[in-house]
C-alpha cells in the first residue's frame, strides 16, 4: 500500500513537472481563454440577447398584425413565436433582454422595462402602439433592480467552464502521446498499476483545473471589471472539482477508444467545438431551436454553464437545479471514468 502510494505522488509529481514546462499547454489552457474572454466580453458587442426588445404573444397576435409589424420597425425589436410571455419575462427579469413585450390579452399590450432607464423608450413604444391601433390598451410595467449583464459578465462564466472542458477532454493526449512512446508499457514492467497511471492523471490536471479557473476569475473580476458575485465560491469550488473530474474521465475514456493522439485529439475537437456553441456559453440557450435546446440539455456542459452562471451573477438557483447538475456531471463521470478503466490499453 505504501510502494504504491508512493508510485502515486512520484507520478503526479512528473505529470505536473511536465505540464509546467510545456508552454503552449500553458498557453492553450491559461492565457488563451483569457484572450478569448477578452475578445468576446469586450470587442464583440451585446453578445446574447442583452439589447433585444423581444416581442412575444400567446395566440391574440401574430407577426403579420399591424401593431406587431410597427413594433419591429423599432430598433433592437425583435418577434420570437417560440417563446411563451412567462418565459420571456423571466429571461427579463434576469438581466438577458433589455425588455419584454408581451401581448396576452385582445387589444392589451404590457411592456416590461427597468424603472428608472427606460422610460423614454416606453413612451416611444406606446405611441408607435397606438399609431398602429388606438383602441389598444398599453400597459407600462416598472421593475426596479434588474441587473444589467454586459456581455463580460455573461461570457466570463461560460468561459470558465469552456477551459475546465478542454483541460479534460485535451487532457487523454498525454496518455495516447505516452502509450505510442512505450512510456506506458515501461511503466508496467516497473509494477506502475493503471489505477496508479489514472489517478495520478486525473490528480495532476485537477490542479490545472482548479489553477485555470481562479486565474480566470481574478483577472475577470480584478482587471476586466467583470460585475460577478464571489460569495459562493464554496459552492463554485466544489462543482468546478467536479466538472474537472468528470470531463478527465471523458479525456480518460477517448484516450481509451483510439490509438494515435491524432486520433484521439480530432474526436476531442468534434466534442469540444459544438458544445462550446451549443451549451449556452457564448448565447442563451433559449436562442437555439427547441429540438437543439432539447439535445443540449442531456449533456454535461449545458446545466454546468447555467448554474455556474446563475452563482457568479447572484441570480437565485434552487436546490433542484444544483441537484441535477451535479448528478449529470457524477453520471458523466462514472459511467466515463468505469468504461475508460476497462478500455485502458499499455501498447
Amino acid at each position: 500500500m505504501k510502494k504504491s502510494w508512493n508510485r502515486f505522488i512520484h507520478l503526479t509529481h512528473i505529470h505536473l513537472k511536465l505540464i509546467l514546462r510545456d508552454k503552449m499547454t500553458l498557453f492553450w489552457f491559461l492565457a488563451f481563454p483569457l484572450i478569448l474572454t477578452t475578445l468576446f466580453g469586450f470587442i464583440v458587442p451585446n453578445v446574447g440577447n442583452q439589447s433585444k426588445l423581444v416581442i412575444v404573444s400567446d395566440e391574440s397576435y401574430t407577426k403579420d398584425s399591424p401593431v406587431i409589424d410597427k413594433l419591429l420597425s423599432v430598433p433592437n425589436a425583435e418577434w420570437d413565436p417560440g417563446l411563451e410571455p412567462e418565459e420571456a419575462i423571466e429571461q427579463f427579469t434576469r438581466g438577458y433582454l433589455a425588455m419584454a413585450i408581451t401581448a396576452e390579452k385582445d387589444k392589451e399590450i404590457s411592456l416590461h422595462y427597468r424603472d428608472g432607464q427606460d422610460q423614454e423608450l416606453v413612451e416611444v413604444l406606446s405611441n408607435v402602439i397606438k399609431q398602429a391601433d388606438s383602441s389598444i390598451d398599453v400597459k407600462s410595467v416598472p421593475y426596479e433592480d434588474i441587473q444589467t449583464i454586459r456581455p463580460i459578465d455573461f461570457i466570463l462564466p461560460g468561459m470558465i467552464v469552456l477551459t475546465i472542458m478542454q483541460i479534460g477532454l485535451f487532457g487523454g493526449t498525454t496518455l495516447l502521446i505516452d502509450r505510442n512512446s512505450q512510456t506506458l508499457r515501461r511503466l508496467k514492467t516497473n509494477g506502475v498499476t493503471a489505477s496508479e497511471i489514472i489517478l495520478s492523471h486525473i490528480f495532476s490536471r485537477i490542479l490545472l483545473v482548479i489553477a485555470a479557473a481562479m486565474l480566470l476569475t481574478f483577472v475577470g473580476k480584478f482587471i476586466l471589471r467583470a460585475n460577478i458575485d464571489l460569495s459562493n465560491w464554496y459552492v463554485i469550488l466544489p462543482i468546478a472539482f467536479i466538472a474537472g473530474i468528470c470531463f478527465l474521465s471523458m479525456g480518460l475514456l477517448i484516450a481509451s477508444m483510439f490509438r494515435s493522439p491524432e486520433a484521439g485529439n480530432i474526436f476531442s475537437q468534434s466534442i469540444n467545438f459544438p458544445m462550446a456553441f451549443i451549451c449556452g456559453i457564448f448565447f442563451p440557450l433559449s436562442t437555439m431551436p427547441e429540438p437543439l435546446q432539447k439535445f443540449a440539455n442531456i449533456l454535461p456542459l449545458t446545466p454546468l454553464v447555467e448554474t455556474t452562471r446563475n452563482l457568479f451573477l447572484a441570480i437565485e438557483i434552487s436546490g433542484m437545479q444544483l441537484m441535477v447538475t451535479v448528478g449529470l456531471l457524477v453520471i458523466w463521470g462514472i459511467s466515463s471514468l468505469g468504461l475508460g478503466s476497462i478500455l485502458f490499453k499499455w501498447e
